[in-house]
């Protein structure tokens, strides 16, 4: 089964519209091709701007394997 490839733009717009408790399960429960090493806590001392910026970078470097 192909994945779709999505367009930057496509998984920015996604992510906008994400609410904080989305982003952080997302994060916390990211189960893709590298780990991620994210607690809570520290999750909830970023600004959701900053949740959003990593959830893209994540969203990013998977999609490129």
């Amino acid at each position: 089964m192909q994945t779709e490839l999505k367009s930057t733009d496509e998984i920015v717009n996604e992510i906008s519209f994400l609410s904080r408790e989305k982003v952080k399960s997302e994060l916390l429960n990211f189960d893709g091709l590298f780990q991620l090493d994210f607690t809570e806590e520290f999750l909830d001392g970023l600004s959701i701007g900053r949740l959003r910026h990593i959830l893209l970078a994540v969203r990013l470097q998977q999609q490129k394997h």
